[in-house]
């Protein structure tokens, strides 16, 4: 039996659709109960930042959840600097009283 080639591609195009648009939704479920399970080491551009937050005391793994401005959110390692900078400049920027 022969398969078209076009037939071949479109399923390779449907599943590798169905693969990265799965790609956010599984981090959100990771952070269902508030808590990180897999801290990582990832540049997230300060400009892109919305919130950031260490997880909840009650979670096993510590982390900083950084949410974006497109509601992605990401565990970061806490003892890596870059995160540990990120987290204080955010907590700085809160604690910033207008000008009257």
């Amino acid at each position: 039996i022969k398969t078209p080639k076009n037939l071949i591609s479109c399923v390779a195009c449907a599943c590798s659709a169905v693969f990265v648009s799965s790609g956010p939704v599984g981090l959100e479920l990771l952070l269902k109960d508030g808590c990180c399970h897999q801290p990582q080491k990832i540049n997230i551009p300060k400009t892109k930042v919305k919130h950031v937050q260490m997880t909840p005391s009650g979670c096993s793994t510590k982390a900083i959840i950084v949410t974006s401005k497109l509601e992605r959110k990401f565990c970061l390692d806490p003892d890596w600097a870059p995160a540990k900078k990120l987290l204080q400049k955010f907590e700085e920027s809160l604690n910033v009283s207008p000008k009257p």
